[in-house]
């Protein structure tokens, strides 16, 4: 009986972690009939925390290979960015770290860990964005922008105001003229503003009665569409807004669905919309400025998400405490990248940025 087993129990270790054909189509045992991307090279980066502390960005391959610590040097509420050569990521260090003597600033790190630059400038958001060149950060703080120069180590404030507290998603329009950002006032107002990138003709494009919201509700996922327009959420009300520089008109758009925050594709094409108990929705760009829109379901549930540069794979958290990371195409097709039980220590997943293809 014990033989019998035992060589009952030898074909399954030979069954198992081996490819089954099942009607021409291969299901791998070890991984659920999933496969990863074939590709060494390509790259994303990810935080993982403890319920807000203790954050620590690492980096995959696209296969889910290689994976590696860049830092524990995170502010637990910061952003990261990715510079534009994909070479490095910028993030707001922490305030708790002991092994820095500057805290509360802006690191730049490559994507081994190395720190690149130390940005000693005051800090107040958790905000920061590259620009398109790559040679200077726009940072929001207390009361202002900046426009840090990365070259020359020098900051110049683009706007300052007295009856703000915080600013929030500078970002940059593709052709680097404009800077699109938000502000956020003492009664917990937002107004978002657009100026040029050297600082001049600053112009209020929405006030807190057209953004739909009053509390605390700063990430806006303010986006650029091309060089005349941006678009913004507000999870509040489940409404997108459209904003186009040349009328200078807001347009609310109800999509009719239910999200958390949204994300748009390198190729401006495609929106997906998604939140923490509800599927992700596509919807495609060019049809925000008629008002009416089409949402489609993916089925699939995701926290947080990022778009490949080419916009034809996307990465998304299915769930931040359920731990797992995966890989889909633009078809839904679905790729195997990080599972639970691959996954560094920590109870949240978030902050996806997909580096390289």
């Amino acid at each position: 009986m014990m033989k019998a087993l035992e060589k009952i129990l030898n074909i399954g270790k030979k069954v198992l972690g081996t490819s089954l054909l099942l009607g021409g189509l291969a299901f791998s045992s070890t991984s659920c009939g999933l496969f990863p991307l074939p590709n060494e090279t390509g790259k994303i980066v990810f935080s993982t925390s403890d319920y807000y502390t203790d954050k620590k960005i690492w980096s995959v391959n696209v296969n889910g290979s290689n994976l590696t610590k860049i830092s524990d040097n995170c502010d637990s509420d910061g952003e990261i960015d990715v510079s534009p050569n994909k070479e490095n990521i910028a993030f707001i260090s922490s305030s708790m770290n002991e092994d820095i003597d500057e805290s509360s600033i802006p690191i730049i790190t490559d994507l081994e860990g190395n720190i690149v630059k130390k940005v000693n400038e005051e800090w107040g958001s958790n905000d920061l964005s590259w620009t398109h060149d790559g040679n200077s950060l726009l940072l929001g703080g207390w009361s202002y922008i900046k426009r840090y120069d990365l070259i020359n180590s020098s900051a110049h404030i683009l706007a300052g105001y007295d009856d703000y507290v915080l600013s929030h998603n500078p970002i940059m329009s593709p052709n680097s003229k404009k800077i699109a950002y938000t502000m956020h006032s003492w009664g917990n107002e937002y107004d978002n503003f657009v100026l040029d990138s050297d600082g001049e003709n600053e112009e209020v494009i929405a006030s807190s009665d057209n953004l739909g919201t009053t509390f605390f509700n700063e990430d806006l996922n303010l986006s650029w569409l091309d060089d005349e327009t941006l678009i913004w959420k507000n999870a509040n009300n489940d409404m997108i807004y459209h904003y186009n520089l040349n009328t200078k008109t807001v347009t609310e758009i109800n999509p009719k669905i239910n999200f958390d925050s949204m994300s748009l594709s390198p190729d401006k094409k495609t929106l997906a919309m998604y939140g923490f108990l509800d599927d992700m929705h596509f919807i495609e760009t060019g049809e925000l400025s008629s008002r009416t829109v089409n949402p489609k379901n993916t089925k699939i549930r995701a926290s947080d998400i990022d778009w490949s540069p080419t916009a034809d794979y996307f990465v998304v958290v299915n769930n931040a405490w359920n731990r797992n990371l995966k890989i889909y195409n633009k078809n839904l097709k679905e790729y195997r990248l990080l599972e639970h039980h691959e996954l560094p220590k920590g109870d949240e997943i978030g902050d996806i940025k997909w580096v390289t293809d």
